[in-house]
């Protein structure tokens, strides 16, 4: 195993012996105990990352299809043929007349 804070150096059986016995020093009866509350914590982590995952994939919209697009227009025109859309009057838009005698 590569540290990543000390370049060039790894660890082998005898460094990894020697921190078994400093844990088994420090923790003593309890080690077990603190090896199953990382296991624990590193499997929220590993939940918490996933769930978030998730997330932002679900917010990201789907690229749809441009055979699948339905534009206003379109969909106007389909609902006037099928006799289901009947505009309001006075609903469309008039720019003021302000603008239009500038132009």
């Amino acid at each position: 195993m590569v540290l990543g804070f000390l370049p060039g150096m790894s660890i082998g059986g005898p460094e990894m012996l020697i921190i078994l016995v400093l844990a088994v020093l420090l923790f003593g009866r309890r080690l077990p105990e603190v090896a199953r509350s990382l296991g624990a914590s590193y499997n929220q982590l590993k939940k918490g990352l996933h769930d978030i995952t998730k997330e932002v994939n679900v917010d990201q919209p789907a690229k749809a299809s441009s055979s699948k697009m339905v534009t206003v227009e379109s969909a106007v025109e389909s609902r006037e043929e099928e006799g289901d859309f009947q505009p309001e009057e006075g609903t469309r838009f008039s720019p003021p007349e302000e603008y239009l005698d500038e132009r």
